[in-house]
């Protein structure tokens, strides 16, 4: 049986736990629109991370972690 004071911790951490999620997408968006990589997405076909990495100017490996945090993103919102 869950006491009053342990569902309270237990709702504080699942409120700080979504807060920190939150943080976390917004340095994402924040650095894909600081490398372009928004625009480099909007002016052209669908591309591959490599595609997408040379022509934003960054490592293969930081757009391949940035599309799989988007899609994550993206997923967890349907």
């Amino acid at each position: 049986m869950t006491t009053a004071a342990e569902a309270r911790r237990d709702a504080l951490a699942e409120q700080l736990f979504g807060s920190a999620i939150g943080a976390l997408e917004t340095l994402h968006v924040y650095l894909g629109r600081k490398l372009g990589l928004y625009d480099v997405l909007a002016l052209s076909d669908p591309v591959t991370a490599d595609q997408l990495a040379e022509r934003a100017g960054i490592h293969h490996r930081y757009a391949r972690e940035w599309l799989e945090q988007q899609a994550v993103r993206g997923a967890r919102r349907r």
